[in-house]
């Protein structure tokens, strides 16, 4: 009885909730314990059961292996940590518009700005989801599962856990974004930056319209598996937005960029930027 794939109409598909579940054998990862040895033994349960498997099928389901991972490395630190900001796995802009977490006065305002720049230009403001949103801990009133068993059930709560998000956060309730890559290819790394200054040049237009004189900001973050000095260089780029008027200070699309391997590494990376 197949566990890791399933049969479709075209082939076959990675059941990938269940590999990754079956690679930790049930168990919250060791903190110690490498994200790509984790991975790895999800590819080879995938090809025991079916050795034809391709690379690019690996290719649709390894970020998302990665961002579980991650993810439940912020859910453990949450847990650890009562007072710290929560983490929260955001899906596709296909599934869903990260800016609907704004209270709906403030997604009325970016929804006008959406459509002023096409009557105008005839132009889309056209975004994508970063894969993590933090928000400051008071937003929800929030619970954590059970995290020492990691089931399809868990993975699916915090893969749902978005939607109870949905038109809660005001102007300061969303703390920052973080990309996560498992690896950064040439276009990745031109995404990242980019999707960092659209996040922040959103951020000023709801500052310029509430008329907030003293902003905190919001931060962007990214993270991969191995991060080289050519991704260091290309990711150390200015928000566009910010260099637009000589009265304002240029700011960097992203603030930060960590090395994550392990649980360890996640709990060194949220001690910096989830504490409020």
């Amino acid at each position: 009885m197949p566990n890791y794939t399933t049969q479709t109409q075209t082939g076959r598909s990675i059941n990938s909730k269940k590999t990754l579940c079956g690679s930790l054998n049930g168990r919250f990862p060791r903190d110690d314990q490498n994200f790509e040895e984790i991975i790895e033994q999800c590819k080879n349960l995938v090809r025991i059961e079916y050795p034809q498997v391709s690379n690019d099928a690996f290719k649709n389901v390894t970020g998302s292996w990665y961002e579980w991972l991650v993810i439940l490395g912020g859910k453990k630190y949450n847990l650890d940590n009562p007072d710290s900001n929560i983490l929260i796995k955001l899906p596709k802009i296909s599934q869903f518009d990260c800016s609907t977490l704004y209270e709906e006065e403030l997604f009325r305002l970016i929804k006008e700005l959406r459509n002023k720049v096409m009557e105008d230009s005839n132009v889309s403001l056209i975004t994508s989801n970063p894969d993590f949103v933090i928000l400051k801990r008071e937003t929800l009133n929030y619970s954590i599962l059970n995290l020492n068993v990691v089931s399809t059930d868990l993975l699916n709560w915090v893969d749902s856990e978005y939607t109870n998000c949905i038109h809660v956060c005001g102007f300061e309730d969303i703390i920052g974004y973080i990309a996560a890559k498992y690896s950064l290819r040439p276009d990745r790394r031109l995404q990242i930056p980019h999707e960092g200054s659209l996040m922040k040049a959103l951020y000023t237009h709801l500052q310029t319209r509430l008329w907030v004189t003293t902003p905190k900001g919001i931060k962007f973050y990214a993270i991969s598996k191995k991060i080289g000095n050519a991704d260091s260089k290309a990711l150390r780029t200015v928000a566009t937005h910010s260099i637009t008027t000589v009265t304002s200070k240029p700011e960097p699309a992203v603030d930060g960029l960590k090395s994550i391997t392990t649980i360890n590494d996640c709990y060194s990376f949220f001690e910096e930027i989830l504490n409020p």
